[in-house]
């Protein structure tokens, strides 16, 4: 080092040290900005809470936003309600949103991204099969509903079938005494948890895919699947993804025949089962398969033949020549792979928390794919991390506050609204808003930093119509502190730093209709 920089360091070295850290406190404020951004799922308010309140007359029974409230256009996106399929996949008197899938089979003893279909069945023999195990972690992790994918493409199936020899009856695992679709429904119940299943139409192993008789295989292992008296159980089973990816080199003229499948799925006792493909709209549809496919609105009613559950808002649908409602799903891995890999991890509890809250905060459900390792369990890691998820769930809803009150503001000397309370508990209550209100408005006992809030429309025999809400809260005046788009099956309202309160305002801004809720439920901050 020359005698010139030495000299220069010693005489500024105070100065480049306050740069330095000057620099780093900058560079680390920005990392924590973009992180928070990044996995931010609380209410941002762009005004900063000084929304003034006559904000409160222009509201859904008032302007609207400009929009109709009756006319031809309005009744045809009332008219796309849910089937009582659809209505028993959401949830009509539970919360059943948040599904696991179970991705175990041929693949995971590959360890590679699919196996081939020309493994040895012996080749599937885990020491154990740890299902009671699967589901402590399921009940710990506060997931609502169980699906275990019967058939990859490989073709291996998890069921003795009579339709191949490429099954676990022709493996070692137990001398090929196992049926893990009977394990895993019985070990469901044992849970009180609903059951799915996921099922490949894509066949690797079968001679006939790509040719009209595959077909009718498919529809001898779906029969075998809903027939079988030992699936049946005492609640059938309530939903079923069928991936309807076309193999490579097939044939154009090859086509999938989904009517016929549909017609042997909801035969007997399984006419409620909520049906899914990846690609054909039915009860319910993939929405994506990572956070890049959520939004701010994501709408059930869709244009039926180009469904687009980011891009259907009234001005979306205006030439749409059919509505639909079909339910819209995320599907996530836990880990980065979608195959068990010993080296692989999962992710962050952060980024687990923004995928929930954005996807069944939002109308979605949300399905989170594990994989069981070769000894039949699931890795020390990834049971943390459900856990991990399902406590941060549990805490959100740990500490429901009840108001003493509730009203609709005609008026400030409105009456409270008589045996109106359940609205805001988990039972079987609506409320129907008059033509003329938008505004609830409910009064608690004590103040209260809220930290989350759930409402739902009625969805019984109608289709949603909320489209704009807000949520105000009193503390020395009205502080805006959401401003949120639809509703649907359930919007949860994640407050970070809400004032406290014991006055709470909902106001629906716009809708297609006059509003419905079925449920308006509030929580402590925790």
């Amino acid at each position: 080092m020359s005698i010139k920089l030495k000299t220069f360091l010693k005489k500024y070295a105070v100065f480049i040290m306050v740069v330095l850290l000057i620099t780093a406190i900058i560079t680390i404020t920005i990392l924590v900005t973009n992180y928070n951004a990044k996995y931010n799922y609380y209410e941002i308010v762009e005004t900063k809470y000084d929304k003034p309140e006559d904000s409160f007359s222009n509201v859904f029974a008032t302007t609207n936003n400009g929009y109709p409230t009756t006319g031809e256009s309005v009744e045809s996106l009332q008219s796309a309600e849910p089937s009582y399929r659809q209505l028993e996949y959401m949830g009509l008197d539970d919360e059943l949103e948040y599904f696991a899938l179970f991705n175990f089979g041929m693949s995971t003893f590959s360890r590679d991204h699919t196996s081939t279909g020309k493994e040895d069945p012996s080749s599937f023999n885990p020491p154990k099969i740890e299902i009671l195990k699967w589901f402590e972690t399921l009940v710990a992790a506060d997931v609502n509903v169980a699906v275990l994918n019967v058939k990859s493409d490989d073709g291996f199936c998890l069921w003795p079938t009579k339709t191949t020899t490429h099954s676990i009856e022709y493996s070692s695992y137990r001398g090929g005494k196992e049926d893990l679709i009977q394990s895993f429904k019985s070990a469901a119940e044992d849970n009180s948890m609903k059951v799915g299943l996921y099922y490949s139409l894509y066949d690797k192993n079968a001679s006939t895919y790509g040719t009209d008789d595959y077909n009718d295989f498919v529809v001898a292992q779906l029969s075998e699947i809903t027939d079988r008296d030992v699936y049946k159980g005492t609640d059938g089973l309530s939903y079923i993804f069928i991936d309807d990816t076309y193999g490579p080199n097939v044939s154009d003229s090859f086509e999938y025949d989904y009517e016929r499948y549909i017609e042997v799925l909801r035969t007997g006792q399984q006419m409620k089962l909520a049906i899914s493909f990846r690609n054909y709209k039915a009860d319910v549809d993939v929405l994506g398969y990572d956070i890049d496919a959520l939004s701010e609105n994501i709408w059930s009613v869709v244009d039926k033949d180009n469904p687009d559950h980011n891009n259907s808002s009234r001005d979306d649908l205006a030439n749409a020549t059919e509505l639909a409602y079909i339910a819209p799903q995320l599907i996530v891995n836990l880990r980065s792979k979608d195959y068990y890999d010993p080296y692989d991890k999962p992710k962050s509890l952060d980024l687990l928390k923004q995928l929930y809250f954005k996807s069944v905060g939002y109308n979605t459900s949300f399905m989170l794919v594990l994989y069981p390792n070769d000894s039949g369990d699931l890795a020390s890691d990834d049971v943390q991390r459900l856990e991990e998820l399902g406590e941060a769930i549990k805490r959100s809803k740990s500490a429901s506050v009840s108001p003493t009150k509730m009203r609709v503001l005609l008026s400030d000397h409105s009456p409270e609204i008589p045996d109106m309370i359940s609205l805001t508990t988990e039972t079987d209550s609506n409320f129907l808003f008059p033509d003329t209100v938008s505004i609830l408005e409910f009064e608690f006992t004590l103040k209260t930093q809220f930290g989350r809030i759930d409402i739902r429309e009625n969805l019984t025999n109608k289709a949603p119509l909320v489209e704009a809400y807000e949520i105000w809260v009193y503390n020395d005046g009205w502080k805006l502190v959401a401003d949120r788009g639809n509703i649907g099956n359930r919007s949860i309202v994640m407050l970070k730093n809400a004032p406290k309160t014991f006055k709470v305002r909902l106001v629906i801004k716009q809708s297609r209709g006059v509003p419905d809720l079925r449920t308006v439920i509030f929580y402590e901050k925790k």
